[in-house]
């Protein structure tokens, strides 16, 4: 039982039938671990950080027979994407704005890569390519047609509470103006997970808590044992983003300061044709620093949610900005010096 996808840092099983050398053929199982280095149970001895390590040891004990194990390959990675609020500050929950401090909850977050090499014989659902997305060829090798690994962000969420929310972020300088539209290919799962039971969301700022715009999708829930993109990687999932959308927001937020000067501090809510975005302080799509993709436990309003902690595995593919305006614009500037009699001189510049 300790061998099961999900605990013990178990992320994915591969059974493979693999021919014996008597012509016989025998099922043989492969485990995937991926170990958080920074979720180490105990030390030994005076150290205090990872910036010196010299040598690595793998034990394994509690076996109840011999055993034979074989390794594929052991690896060091990272990623650009962290778990948000993992030191668990209360002033960091993401929660419904309607629940004023939230305490902080139990909810487990774990954030992974997956990919079509590693992942693509994954159970109860594999690993496809979004539809439409075609794996890069590796020009490094010109001999075969070989293709590049392709991945995506996972997000395991574990007891997320009603009206919570976990994610994961990066660094993210950029300039979103001459853009049209934000999108990301979204997958989720889960046992027992109903369709609208969590939703996705992408939050956009210039820094994480105070002042940025956020934008979140219902999602249908892919069933297990499927292997059709189009079912794992479902339309209705996909995040569209009008940043357009983005700009009403901050405009109909700041008509409404003229009567509530204490706005700028909470979230705002905008709701237009059915799309909710939320906005709070003040963001710009010009010097946008932070991003940031999670997951929701959308909060108890309406028939049909139970109110109930949910579990679910979330994948994000192909965050790309789309539709650059490629309309000319134009720049002017111009100076002026004039000389007033024998008493002054006057400099006069200016841009546009």
């Amino acid at each position: 039982q300790d061998m099961q996808v999900g605990r013990n840092f178990i992320t994915d099983r591969v059974i493979s039938q693999v021919k014996l050398a008597d012509g016989t053929t025998q099922a043989v199982t492969w485990y995937q671990f991926r170990v958080p280095i920074n979720s180490y149970e105990s030390t030994v001895g005076n150290i205090q950080d990872f910036k010196a390590i010299r040598f690595m040891r793998m034990f394994m004990t509690n076996f109840a027979d011999t055993s034979v194990l074989r390794f594929a390959t052991l690896q060091l990675v990272r990623g650009e994407w962290r778990a948000f609020n993992q030191e668990r500050n209360q002033r960091n929950v993401i929660a419904d704005p309607s629940i004023l401090d939230p305490p902080l909850d139990n909810a487990v977050l774990d954030v992974q890569a997956v990919n079509i090499e590693e992942n693509g014989n994954r159970s109860p659902i594999p690993y496809v390519v979004p539809p439409g997305i075609q794996r890069q060829r590796n020009y490094n090798n010109l001999k075969t047609n070989t293709r590049l690994n392709e991945q995506s962000l996972s997000l395991y969420v574990e007891n997320l509470p009603d009206g919570y929310s976990k994610a994961a972020f990066k660094t993210f300088y950029n300039d979103l103006r001459s853009y049209k539209k934000l999108q990301v290919f979204v997958h989720a799962e889960g046992e027992q997970l109903l369709d609208n039971d969590v939703s996705a969301f992408v939050r956009l700022g210039v820094d994480y808590q105070d002042n940025y715009y956020e934008y979140e999708t219902p999602l249908k829930i892919t069933v297990p044992g499927t292997r059709d993109p189009g079912a794992i990687w479902p339309q209705q999932n996909e995040i569209d983003l009008e940043l357009a959308l983005l700009t009403r927001a901050k405009l109909a937020r700041n008509k409404a300061l003229l009567t509530d000067k204490d706005l700028l501090s909470r979230v705002y809510v905008y709701v237009e044709n059915g799309k909710r975005v939320l906005i709070k302080g003040q963001p710009d799509l010009g010097r946008l620093r932070t991003i940031m993709l999670g997951v929701r436990n959308p909060l108890k309003t309406a028939t049909g949610d139970d109110g109930l902690a949910k579990s679910a595995t979330v994948w994000y593919d192909e965050l790309r900005l789309t539709d650059f305006d490629q309309r000319g614009g134009w720049a002017a500037s111009a100076r002026m010096n004039a000389k007033l009699a024998d008493f002054a001189d006057v400099t006069v510049s200016g841009t546009k």
